[in-house]
């Protein structure tokens, strides 16, 4: 594991210098308070604390400020972030792997490097993996009316939390116990237009003897933004079809893109310039979303019993439901190379030394949304975070808590697609094939009974259904956990008490990616012009950790921390051991200042898909330099 680990070990010297050069926090008000305030857990620690702040950078939201600033979701709020620097292949992106994911990529260190909690545990990763390639949080389905508050690390914490969490760890704290009821309505709009969206919620929660419960329900819904609602986005006019003849006995061109054609597919021509064909043009992307349409639905519920005056036996359950579109660029066709041969020869077809006609295509035909209904891929998605705990005092004087996690999410993604063979069937015909084998010339497959006249003319829906059909991609990702904490004094220390917190930890995660074959086939036998990729699989993952504070003087707080992880798959990746060292200095002489610093190390373990990916597609351009020419070729990688 340590091969694959990000680590820094400087000497006590630069840990010295570090803290001499950390921020300087004046903040009179919350320092005069930390005090008088009960102690908690701040995320970047696992021992509570009555300071706000400790030697980690914690930055905290809560859902009042979230609303405040006119933020719609979590994702929209933490998005906002100064430490949010990274791009994201998601929404926007609509021909990537993840066009329905809304992930933070904290410092541009990747949406896999920054960890996502909930309540202090990890939640299922999104099954869909970012980019083909590694696993992430999705944030899309974390509704405002369950959060409390959200504390963003801005910094590693592996020592505390484990792998990924080298860029960051935001962890989403949900409400614990409401006393009144709460029913919202919002509704807002976007200035240019697109985007309106809904938000209605009921919270509450009742205490009765020995029982606490919580509920929120939320729902959620927003219209997609698209091409048509910010035409300055938009790409200018592109070609919808271009068709050219070379007739190689004559060495003669003919562009078969007329005005009449362009009328005829409701589209504008578009005379080429010398060297260049003529086209029918239109603005293709109108639909093509730049937020997706989105409806969602929330049910948090929490029960506590308490047990006695200190312990609390609880049961934690997040159900989401949620639907989604993203529109992308129009379907296409054309051939690799963009070329098709015909070659007419009555007295001998397969006598290629006496050939009447030998005439080479070059075309490329886009299909409006109106031939092929709608082209957007539509996403359902749904899942489950539950946690059974118990919680409270052991000994009188120390918190312990023991909890057991599940959380899955699936998703079902649904989109039309072209059908490479019923393509090659409707236009070209049948190959000419002599023995079983197909005839080539020059390369190129030879057709018979050529219908490249259908290119000049719209579809009809009978013909629209024979050339595509819906694609359906199943996914799911599933996290089991059982963590047992212990925290509270170790020993008396100076005037005061050194503190210490126990976690340990042993998890099991599976996933699996349920694509339609098609999607990997590259005989011509599949859907066209995309590809995706496969995997499953299964690991379990144990940790042990101990974290202890050392008050060293009146102003001075040493925070060590070690951690152990042991992962048991397929690897020979193992284990790895990360550390963490925090100085806090708190001049009595000034109120409110605080220098800090920390020397930490971090790791991050191959998620589930770098270890289980099966077969993939890609595609890659390749260049002959003999023949001068490109080829766009289809891989599969395994």
């Amino acid at each position: 594991m340590n091969n694959n680990a990000i680590f820094t070990v400087p000497p006590i010297v630069k840990l010295v210098a570090s803290a001499l050069a950390g921020a300087l926090l004046t903040s009179p008000i919350m320092a005069a308070e930390g005090a008088n305030q009960e102690k908690i857990i701040i995320t970047g620690s696992r021992i509570k604390r009555s300071e706000l702040e400790g030697a980690a950078t914690v930055v905290t939201l809560t859902s009042e400020e979230m609303q405040q600033q006119g933020f719609t979701t979590v994702y929209d709020a933490l998005r906002s972030l100064t430490a949010q620097t990274g791009g994201i292949v998601g929404e926007q992106f609509t021909a990537g792997f993840t066009p329905n994911a809304q992930a933070l990529n904290l410092r541009g260190l990747g949406p896999g490097r920054t960890l996502v909690l909930l309540n202090g545990r990890r939640v299922a990763d999104y099954p869909t993996p970012y980019n083909g390639s590694s696993n992430f949080t999705n944030l899309a389905q974390i509704p405002m009316a369950i959060v409390e508050r959200v504390e963003i690390l801005s910094g590693g914490a592996s020592a505390i939390y484990g792998s990924d969490a080298l860029a960051g760890v935001v962890n989403i704290i949900t409400k614990v116990g409401l006393d009144e009821q709460e029913i919202g309505i919002r509704i807002g709009d976007t200035k240019h237009g697109g985007g309106e969206s809904q938000r209605a919620y009921w919270t509450g929660g009742t205490h009765q003897e020995t029982i606490n419960t919580l509920w929120a329900v939320e729902y959620y819904n927003t219209d997609a933004i698209t091409g048509a609602d910010r035409p300055e986005l938009n790409d200018p006019a592109s070609p919808v079809l271009f068709f050219e003849q070379f007739d190689l006995l004559t060495s003669q061109s003919t562009d078969l893109v007329t005005e009449d054609v362009c009328n005829a597919l409701g589209a504008d021509f578009n005379a080429g310039a010398t060297g260049f064909l003529n086209s029918c043009n239109t603005i293709t992307n109108n639909r093509r979303t730049v937020a997706n349409e989105r409806e969602r639905l929330n049910l948090y519920t929490r029960l506590g019993f308490e047990q006695g005056d200190t312990n609390e036996l609880f049961l934690e359950l997040h159900y989401w439901d949620m639907e989604a579109t993203s529109t992308g660029a129009p379907l296409f066709w054309n051939q690799s190379g963009n070329v098709v041969s015909a070659i007419d020869n009555p007295a001998d077809p397969f006598d290629f030394n006496s050939i009447d006609q030998a005439v080479f295509y070059n075309f490329q035909r886009v299909f409006l949304e109106d031939e092929l209904g709608g082209q957007g891929t539509t996403f359902e998605e749904n899942g489950v975070d539950l946690t059974v705990g118990f919680t409270g005092l052991l000994d009188q004087q120390y918190d312990f808590k023991v909890a057991l996690t599940h959380s899955f999410q699936d998703s079902t993604d649904k989109q039309r697609l072209l059908l490479e063979p019923e393509l090659e069937q409707f236009y070209l015909g049948n190959r000419l094939v002599q023995g079983g084998v197909d005839v080539v010339f020059a390369d190129l497959p030879v057709y018979q009974s050529l219908n490249l006249d259908r290119l000049t003319r719209r579809l009809t829906p009978e013909e629209a259904a024979l050339i595509s059909d819906i694609d359906v991609t199943d996914r799911n990702a599933s996290v089991t956990s059982f963590t047992f904490e212990l925290s509270g004094d170790l020993m008396p220390f100076g005037d005061d008490y050194a503190q210490f917190a126990l976690i340990a930890e042993a998890a099991k995660q599976d996933y699996e990616i349920d694509i339609d074959p098609r999607r990997l086939a590259t005989d011509g036998s599949g859907f066209f012009g995309v590809t995706d990729t496969t995997g499953e699989g299964e690991r379990t993952r144990y940790a042990l950790g101990m974290e202890t504070r050392w008050p060293l003087t009146d102003e001075v707080n040493l925070t060590v921390a070690g951690r152990y992880d042991k992962y048991d798959d397929i690897t020979m990746v193992d284990d790895a051991f990360t550390y963490n060292l925090g100085l806090e200095y708190r001049p009595e002489a000034i109120d409110g200042l605080l220098v800090r610093g920390t020397a930490t190390s971090n790791f991050r373990a191959p998620d589930m898909h770098l270890v289980f990916a099966g077969q993939g597609g890609f595609f890659q351009t390749v260049f002959d330099p003999q023949l001068n020419t490109a080829y766009a070729i289809t891989g599969i990688s395994n």
